[in-house]
Parts: C-alpha cells; sequence; structure tokens
C-alpha cells in the first residue's frame, strides 16, 4: 500500500521535534481524534496491552521531548489508521532520529509553523500561483562591494487579502508546508499571529513580535536591545544568508508588518490581512473571495462525507448557499452534518434555513452556520464556548478555563476537546486552546445574550484570581522563602504545581502574552487588589526572563490600582517593585531606584513591618552602591542586617550580608567582605538552604581570587561545583567550573587551567542551545571569568 499523498513522509523529517510534528500532522489527517478517544485507541494495541491515559498521549506530542517510548508510537501510528508497511516506515524513522539525537544529529532548526490541515480543500489556482511566484532553489546569492550582485534574487513577499473566515491562514500554511516538505526553507520557519482584528484588545506590537523571533533565534533576553529599530536591525543580522519562511498571518496594517520584513535575498515572507497591503514595495497581492460552488461543495464533502453529499447534490448546493460560500461557515455546517450520522442534508439546510439570527461580517451577511454549530451542542458546551468569548488572554488552558467555567480542570479539557471536535476551538499549540476572532466575537454575543452581567462579572474574576494564584505558585516555586504579599483573593481549587524554578519560569514564558490582558481586564472590572497584586508577584519571573518592558508596563498599571485601592501597603508593594525593578535590566538606573525605594521604606516603617522595611533596606544598599556611594549602601545593608536578625529570618539575614560583602567590595575592604561572605556560607550550612550555600560558596571563591589566596579560592570553588551539581543550580555550577582555572591560572597552573576550561566547555555544550547561549552571554560579565586565547594566556 502506498500512503495518501496528505500523509505525513516519516523518511522526510530529519530530527525527534521534526518527527514529532510529523506525528501532530498524521493525527490531524485522521480526523484529528481527541487525546481521549486517541487513548482509549492505542492502549489494545500496545505489545503488552494496558490502559493509556489522554495525558500520556498528548506529552507524546509535545515538541520538547527528549525521546519517545517506540511501542507507544508503533501503537498511536497502528490506531491512526496506517496499514503494517507504513507502520514500519513510522518506526523506523522513529529510531533514526532517536539514534541522531543521541549522536548530536543533524543542524538543528527553528520550527514554528502551526499544523497544515488536513481538511484544506480548493484554492488551487491560488496555491499554484502562491508556489509559482517562490524562486527556486539555489546558493546563497554572493555580495559585491556589500550589496547583491545585479540578477541574483530577491526577497518573495506574498499578501493574502480577504474577509475574514475566508481561509487566508490555511492557504498561507498549505502553502508554506508544501514548501517544507519540498526541502525548501529548512534553516528558519517563523509564524506569528499578529491579531489585527481582535475585537477587544490591539494589534500585536511590531516590537514584541521581533523580541519573541530574537528570542527563538537563540538570542539572549539581555541582548535584545529596546528600539524597534534596533530590534529590526538585529533581526535582519540573525537572519541574513539563511533560508527563512516567515508567515504573518492576521496583519493590520503595512506599518504594523514593514519591520518585520527580512533583508535577505533567501527569505520567503507570506502575509494575510483583511486589508490591502499594496503599499509593501515588492509584495505580490492574492485577493481570495469566497468559494465557488463546486469548491463550497468539495469541502462539504470532505468534511461531511461522500457518500451523503453524492445521495443529496443539490440539498449540498444549497448548504453552500446558505452559508454564503464561507469556508468557515461551510465547515462548521459539514462538522454539525459529521456528528450527526442520522441527518439528512436537505434537514440540515432545513435548519440553516430557519431564521436563526445571522452575523454580519465585513458587509456580508453570516448564515446561521455559529447559530447551528452552537444550538446542537451539549449545554455545558455551549456554556464553556459563550465563557471562552470573555477569557481576557490571548488563548486558554485546562487550567484557566476551568476557572473561568468554575470545574475541575479535567472536565473542562474534556469540553475543550469536544469543541476542537467541533471545530469551534483551535489548538493551534500543544495544551493551549483559541478562538477565530470572529468566533470569539460571536462567543462574547451569545454570553451578553445569554448571561446575567453579575455572572459574567463571576467569570472574569475567577478566571483573573486564577491567574493571581497560578502567578503567587510559580514565584514561590522559583524562590522559595521569597516575602510575597499575601493573597488579596480567594484561593482557587484548582491551581497548577510546579516542580521547581525551571517549570516555574517556563509557565512564565507560555502566559506572559496574557499578563498584561489579565491586569487590564482586572483594572477594566474594577478589581484593584488583583490589578496591584500580579505585578507585585511576577517582578522576579518577569526580570529572570528579561522582560523588562512588559514589567515596566504592568508597574505603571499597578501603582494607578494600589492608589485606587486606597490601601498604603498595597502602594509600598508597588514603589518597592518599581525601584527593584530599575536596578534591573539593559539600562539600569540605579538613582531612579532610590526615590521608590525611600517611599516604600517610609510606609513600611510607618506599619511597623520590620521585615519588608528590611527588604527594602537591603535594596536600597544596592541602588546605593550601584549609585557610587559604598559608604551610604553600607549603613543600609548594615540597618537591614540588624532587622533581619530582629524578626529571625534566615533567608533576610543572609541576603544582607551579600549584599554588605558588595558594598565592602565596591570599597576595596576585600579582606572584611571575606568575613561577610563566610558567615554567609556559615548561616546558609547550618539553615540547610543549600542553593545559598552553592552561591555562598562562589562568592568566597572570588572573593579569595582578589586576595590572591588562589589555593584557597579554587577549594571553594571545587565545593561550588559540588554543591551546584547536587541541586540542579547550572549556572552556579559553570560559573564555579570557569572560576577553577580562573584560580589555576593565576597561580600560575596554565596547562591545568587549559583542562579546566575544556571541561567547562564540554558541560555549556551539554546544554539546550537555547540555555547554552543565555548562559554563556552571562558567564561572559562574571568576575570570574576565564577566556584562554590561542596561546593559552588570560585575554580580559
Amino acid at each position: 500500500m502506498t500512503a495518501p499523498d496528505d500523509v505525513p513522509d516519516p523518511d522526510q523529517v530529519t530530527d525527534l521535534p521534526g518527527f514529532i510534528t510529523a506525528l501532530g500532522r498524521l493525527r490531524l489527517w485522521a480526523g484529528a481524534p481527541s487525546y481521549r478517544t486517541l487513548a482509549r485507541q492505542v492502549g489494545p494495541l500496545l505489545r503488552q496491552p494496558q490502559q493509556v491515559s489522554a495525558s500520556t498521549l498528548r506529552d507524546a506530542f509535545r515538541p520538547d521531548r527528549r525521546r519517545l517510548d517506540f511501542d507507544l508510537v508503533v501503537a498511536m501510528v497502528r490506531a491512526l489508521g496506517l496499514d503494517a508497511a507504513e507502520v514500519e516506515r513510522w518506526r523506523q524513522a522513529c529510531v533514526r532520529v532517536h539514534a541522531e539525537a543521541k549522536t548530536g544529529g543533524p543542524v538543528g532548526v527553528f520550527r514554528q509553523l502551526p499544523a497544515d490541515l488536513p481538511t484544506f480543500t480548493g484554492r488551487e489556482p491560488e496555491l499554484r500561483r502562491l508556489l509559482a511566484a517562490v524562486p527556486a532553489p539555489g546558493p546563497a546569492p554572493r555580495e559585491a562591494g556589500g550589496a547583491a550582485e545585479a540578477g541574483a534574487p530577491t526577497m518573495v513577499i506574498s499578501a493574502i487579502e480577504g474577509m475574514a473566515g475566508i481561509g487566508k491562514t490555511q492557504l498561507a500554511l498549505r502553502a508554506a508546508h508544501t514548501l517544507v516538505r519540498a526541502g525548501r526553507y529548512a534553516d528558519v520557519q517563523l509564524y506569528v499571529n499578529l491579531r489585527g482584528f481582535d475585537p477587544d484588545w490591539p494589534p500585536a506590537d511590531p516590537s514584541a513580535v521581533l523580541e519573541a523571533f530574537l528570542r527563538q533565534l537563540e538570542v539572549a533576553p539581555q541582548h535584545i536591545p529596546e528600539g524597534v529599530d534596533e530590534r529590526a536591525a538585529m533581526f535582519r543580522d540573525r537572519i541574513h544568508g539563511r533560508a527563512a519562511l516567515l508567515v504573518l498571518d492576521n496583519a493590520a496594517s503595512e506599518e504594523q508588518v514593514r519591520p518585520l520584513i527580512p533583508g535577505s535575498a533567501r527569505c520567503l515572507v507570506i502575509v494575510t490581512s483583511r486589508r490591502t497591503l499594496a503599499g509593501l514595495d515588492g509584495t505580490e497581492l492574492y485577493r481570495l473571495d469566497v468559494f465557488g460552488t463546486d469548491e463550497g461543495v468539495a469541502l462539504l464533502t470532505r468534511l461531511g462525507g461522500a457518500e451523503r453529499v453524492a445521495a443529496e447534490p443539490e440539498a449540498a448546493r444549497e448548504i453552500v448557499a446558505l452559508c454564503g460560500h464561507l469556508p468557515l461557515a461551510i465547515t462548521l455546517a459539514a462538522t454539525r452534518l459529521r456528528s450527526r450520522p442520522s441527518w439528512t442534508l436537505e434537514g440540515l439546510a432545513g435548519r440553516l434555513r430557519s431564521g436563526i439570527a445571522t452575523l454580519a461580517v465585513a458587509g456580508r451577511s453570516m448564515p446561521a452556520a455559529f447559530d447551528l454549530s452552537y444550538q446542537e451542542l451539549a449545554p455545558a458546551s455551549r456554556r464553556m464556548f459563550r465563557l471562552l468569548g470573555l477569557h481576557p488572554g490571548l488563548d486558554a488552558t485546562a487550567g484557566s478555563a476551568a476557572a473561568l467555567a468554575d470545574l475541575d480542570p479535567a472536565e473542562a479539557e474534556r469540553i475543550l476537546e469536544e469543541l476542537c471536535d467541533e471545530h469551534l476551538v483551535l489548538q493551534r499549540t500543544q495544551d493551549r486552546y483559541e478562538l477565530h476572532d470572529l468566533l470569539r466575537a460571536y462567543a462574547a454575543e451569545r454570553a451578553a445574550a445569554e448571561m446575567t452581567p453579575a455572572s459574567r462579572s463571576a467569570a472574569v474574576a475567577r478566571v483573573v484570581m486564577w491567574y493571581a494564584a497560578a502567578m503567587t505558585a510559580a514565584a514561590a516555586a522559583e524562590s522559595p522563602g521569597r516575602t510575597l504579599p499575601p493573597p488579596v483573593a480567594e484561593t482557587p481549587d484548582h491551581v497548577p504545581g510546579f516542580g521547581g524554578a525551571g517549570e516555574a519560569l517556563a509557565f512564565y514564558e507560555r502566559e506572559r502574552s496574557n499578563l498584561a490582558r489579565v491586569v487590564a481586564t482586572a483594572v477594566d472590572q474594577g478589581l484593584n487588589e488583583l490589578a496591584w497584586y500580579l505585578p507585585v508577584v511576577t517582578q522576579r519571573l518577569a526580570a529572570i526572563a528579561a522582560d523588562w518592558q512588559g514589567q515596566e508596563h504592568l508597574n505603571a498599571i499597578a501603582l494607578d490600582a494600589a492608589g485606587r485601592s486606597h490601601d498604603d501597603v498595597a502602594r509600598a508593594w508597588v514603589l518597592r517593585i518599581v525601584g527593584s525593578s530599575r536596578l534591573q535590566g539593559p539600562a539600569p538606573d540605579p538613582n531612579g531606584a532610590v526615590v521608590p525605594l525611600l517611599q516604600a521604606l517610609e510606609i513600611f516603617h510607618d506599619h511597623k513591618d520590620r521585615l519588608l522595611e528590611a527588604h527594602v533596606q537591603s535594596e536600597l544598599a544596592l541602588a546605593r552602591a550601584k549609585s557610587g556611594l559604598p559608604e551610604s549602601a553600607v549603613a543600609n545593608a548594615e540597618e537591614a542586617l540588624a532587622l533581619y536578625r530582629q524578626v529571625g529570618d534566615d533567608h533576610g539575614e543572609i541576603g544582607a550580608l551579600t549584599t554588605l560583602a558588595v558594598c565592602l567590595h565596591e570599597l576595596g575592604r576585600p579582606r572584611d567582605a571575606l568575613t561577610m561572605v563566610q558567615l554567609v556560607v556559615a548561616k546558609a550550612r547550618e539553615g540547610g538552604y543549600r542553593t545559598r550555600v552553592a552561591y555562598g560558596l562562589r562568592n568566597l571563591g572570588y572573593t579569595h581570587l582578589v586576595l590572591e589566596e588562589f589555593e584557597e579560592a579554587r577549594a571553594a570553588l571545587e565545593e561550588a561545583v559540588k554543591v551546584s551539581g547536587d541541586i540542579g543550580e547550572r549556572y552556579i555550577h559553570l560559573d564555579a567550573m570557569n572560576g577553577i582555572a580562573r584560580a589555576l591560572h593565576d597561580a600560575g597552573r596554565g596547562d591545568e587551567a587549559l583542562e579546566q576550561h575544556r571541561r567547562f566547555l564540554e558541560a555549556l555544550d551539554d546544554l539546550p542551545p537555547t540555555l547554552a547561549e543565555r548562559f554563556r552571554q552571562q558567564l561572559e560579565k562574571s568576575t570570574l571569568r576565564y577566556t584562554p586565547d590561542a596561546s593559552g594566556t588570560l585575554s580580559e
């Protein structure tokens, strides 16, 4: 047997992420069965039949997995409908990509394209035109005198235009995937939804989009410039010479798109928009109209069943007409037909004819397909659908949807999967659910019509409270023992848990694009306590993620919300994070940090909150040390230390001792700093704070280096390597390894230093590329930095 043409070819995948992407496309080709349904089919097909959970299947499709279970893969491929020969091809491909992963495999690529829908139908002339406009493959164009040679190919920009629901995105993705399957644009594939026509929110900021692209291209966050022009220039530089494919979906305007266009002739850009983009230089325009009758019937056939359509051809044509020939409406009608085997096409046409209210879209009358799909849902699914129209985020998870609907997360996920099966909800990214903007507007309309204002407000409040509780849990997991403000709202029943800092930071990264919308929604709903609380608890997470602009925006909202809450302590919390945020980022402003920190200090002192007073004194010490006022900094650090000892806060005392050591170094008093660091290590050992021990030993090694006590420095750093390795603190582990090389070199043991440096580089290379690049940039600024030049001498 040969597989159908649109079945993904496992022989074409080059690495494990590509294999997992192909598995996802195979699931879509098989009709996109829900994970629950697929799990029931897979269990009996395993070599040792057993019950398989939906979460196990969902995890198998995660693109960041490091390995897959071969038996599970074979059972999944069988369950998805391939015969024995095809199953064997998939098994062999799975073995191959795992072997390549162990040996380094082929060079990694940046694959960000959403899945290609197997239900894509029609648009053959437009697809041929799009593909024909792409230049033939060839070597990268040479340059002469800094400019491309005459006759070299130029970059192609294809703009697909048309009304909402016309199928622009699916055509763009079909063209992109067709090219990628043919081996084109293998270096970089980037996708972004520019959200040009969201009914509730402004279009995506080009600066934020460029930041996301640069992060995906492994630029360390602290090296991403602030301005949009500078980010655009860096993006063009990073992508220059690569065979890159960009899909810029749902653009609002030429001004939004222009900074995102690379300059390399090896790039292809596909843009979709409801507006014309004729003003973009060198753009090929493709204007989509509604389907013709034959194309509409073909889509109805593909989704609703060939035999049923063939039995009632006239009714099929009438359904297409009643749907206004609009692909989105036809898809919804066909999905309803498929889920009702007893319905005739004439019966479906009658329902569409029945006078259910229509929805006007872009000057056209949207037929009753939305209402038909909605009314045929189970009551719980109807309720979830309309509530999703109120969700403040760009997308939802089972957890946030559960809070919105006041359900158990497992039940929420079951309903979301049902809505996916009905094509009412999209799942472009694993475990994240979103609505097409037309359906989002329709869902909000149904919520307004069928829910009381009080019930709508209660649902929104629940999801905002869920975000507050989830971010609090993430902040606590990232930094155990850190002082956080007391909860300002009731904690929901189902808050995600985190196994450590890595999971907490990953959660923040996934939700950061939703966070500003959630805070803005809290303001709109009059939830001022939550509007100031969320920026406060996420401040450290934002700093680690280098989300400087996002945090600055939230800080401003938080200050206003704290003022409206008439709560001095809330205002002090916000002033504290405003001040500490100004100590960080690519352009720290320690002088600007002092005023809000002093204001916060006065409020905490008046309220006799000695712990928070100590925190602010410690931050003032850092601000003044960085402002060139080390004597004042020492006074603040000593006051912080006294306050921490007064309230019995060991963590705070260790932090104040560390800050005091930094200030003493600034004053040129390393011997006194050594005493402070030795106290840090002793106190951390006594309290069992192993992370603090690791950091303290690292600082102890540095201080011995300053004092030219090289053997003592090496001993402290070797212990730091061991402790940090035991607890998985990878940055300190690497920093201390490099510090040992520095100590050996400074002691005159150059060959041993080089050997130690080689071990450091091997450990760095073992990390995932993005993390390795981030650490590499941080290590370049470390006071323990050791970089041998070609002759083996220290280059500083």
